[in-house]
């Protein structure tokens, strides 16, 4: 069965299919991989992407739903399929990955709001990717909005007892531990708004262009950051405070490590 896309997530996507200019002839295009990218803020930016003319490579959870994205978003230049719950198919992932040479950028949009697998998705995944795959120019990760009052916890993450905004917490945690191991490449999270999408639900607040501009800004270079947790092209101003903590830092880090058998 075709899924079915949220009502302003399709009203989105006809209005940037109508409105988006394609990359003039001085513009740069690049190429991105999109994680999570067959429905909300992923499909919104993958559309956006392709409506200038770049290079993206989707992902799509099975089969049936990399079909669907294919039906929705026909421009798109190839979707890479991979269960993130299962470990194997992440590595499988990463391998899969390898025949598309030098992104330039790969997004870590691919999440999940709840369920035992919470922190094995929304953390466990980017991290192991992030080792495996060849290194990008520059590297995104969504966060949330929620991260404000996500708790880090690791006996609880050992226990398995995280929450969403937990996991948007221990997101933004990695990226920025990322962006200290790697100063070559240009590391961002990202807080993409609380829009109405399946997850923000149909009364978010915010401007659907909040959700995937940050990342277009990034990619297209019109703003220049490294290290910092931003929202709507911005610094956050009151980030978690657990993001200016290098011992938790270092310490989610030390944990994946073992956890995984990967090493920065």
């Amino acid at each position: 069965m075709a899924r079915k896309h949220n009502s302003e997530v399709l009203k989105e996507l006809k209005y940037i299919k109508k409105t988006v200019r394609p990359l003039s002839d001085n513009e740069t295009k690049k190429s991105i991989l999109i994680t999570g990218s067959t429905d909300g803020i992923g499909l919104m930016t993958a559309q956006y992407l392709k409506s200038r003319g770049h290079t993206v490579i989707g992902h799509a959870r099975n089969q049936q739903r990399a079909n669907d994205l294919y039906d929705i978003l026909p421009a798109i230049d190839d979707i890479l399929i991979a269960d993130f719950t299962q470990l194997s198919e992440v590595e499988q992932f990463a391998k899969d990955s390898q025949r598309f040479k030098n992104f330039d950028t790969i997004i870590h949009n691919a999440g999940i709001h709840g369920g035992t697998n919470l922190f094995s998705v929304n953390v466990v995944a980017p991290y192991v990717l992030t080792l495996l795959m060849d290194k990008p120019k520059q590297l995104i990760y969504l966060s949330s909005m929620d991260h404000g009052w996500g708790k880090y916890n690791l006996d609880n993450i050992k226990q398995n007892k995280v929450s969403y905004a937990d996991t948007k917490l221990h997101i933004a945690m990695i990226a920025l531990a990322f962006d200290q191991a790697y100063p070559e490449i240009q590391i961002n999270p990202i807080e993409p708004g609380w829009v109405p999408t399946n997850m923000g639900g149909q009364g978010a607040p915010d401007d659907m262009a909040i959700s995937y501009m940050t990342q277009v800004n990034l990619i297209e270079e019109k703003i220049n950051y490294s290290g910092t947790l931003l929202v709507d092209s911005k610094p956050v101003k009151n980030p978690n405070s657990t993001l200016l903590n290098p011992d938790a830092l270092t310490e989610l880090m030390d944990y994946l490590a073992e956890r995984t058998g990967l090493t920065v």
